[in-house]
């Protein structure tokens, strides 16, 4: 679950505003406010926020309850259980990073296409030069 206490902490440490959250990440400060308290803030914005303040974005999420208790008992009993537990924890924290390697995956592949549009652009650009460059010869071979 979004721990917005978290965000709003090292926001209030690093001297940033709600609305400064808001700005770093382009959005209005009444969105930002409602999906702070709605909770719903996007996986991206999150992610860039994270980067923003320098921080893992884990930062801002805290465990369910249920969740916490069961790593609690567990850690208080016969050590029995825990290899469950731990596998548990490590497999929540591997699907975040599960998570985060899709949206980096994501952006490469978004990147590549504009990477690709411009290199179309490049050459576009090109053939129009060479195509200048071959009027000007005629109109100089013209006028001399």
């Amino acid at each position: 679950m979004i721990n917005v206490n978290n965000l709003k902490e090292e926001a209030k440490r690093q001297g940033l505003t709600v609305k400064q959250l808001a700005d770093l990440v382009e959005m209005s400060e009444t969105g930002f406010h409602q999906a702070m308290a709605n909770r719903t803030l996007k996986a991206e914005v999150l992610e860039s926020l994270a980067v923003h303040l320098g921080k893992d974005v884990s930062e801002f999420f805290t465990m369910e309850a249920n969740h916490q208790k069961i790593i609690n008992n567990t850690q208080q009993g016969d050590g029995n259980t825990f290899g469950v537990n731990s596998v548990y924890v490590s497999h929540s924290m591997n699907n975040e990073n599960d998570h985060r390697i899709e949206l980096l995956e994501n952006k490469v592949a978004h990147l590549e296409e504009q990477v690709s549009i411009y290199k179309q652009l490049v050459i576009s650009l090109q053939d129009q030069i060479s195509l200048r460059e071959q009027t000007l010869e005629l109109y100089k071979a013209k006028t001399t």
